[in-house]
């Protein structure tokens, strides 16, 4: 029962890229905030086509709300911080 994670291998990759080169939403050596995890997100959904930017877009939503979640005890998220 792992929830969905729409994003790509390569989008995957991009949020990890741009988690240590973005000038706005790098956090490298200091905390990582949901809504800079957010934004790291939805930056790599960039590159999907039209049929599929609305849906990953909803997912990467609740992916950080669910994410946050987890950090204060819920079960169900807790897979992608294990």
């Amino acid at each position: 029962a792992i929830p969905r994670m729409l994003l790509t291998d390569s989008q995957i990759n991009n949020v990890a890229k741009s988690y240590i080169q973005d000038e706005n939403f790098s956090s490298l050596g200091n905390d990582l905030s949901m809504w800079k995890f957010y934004n790291l997100l939805t930056g790599s959904n960039k590159s999907s086509y039209i049929d599929s930017f609305l849906d990953r877009a909803y997912n990467a939503t609740e992916l950080v709300t669910g994410i946050a979640a987890a950090l204060h005890g819920d079960e169900r998220y807790q897979w992608f911080l294990s």
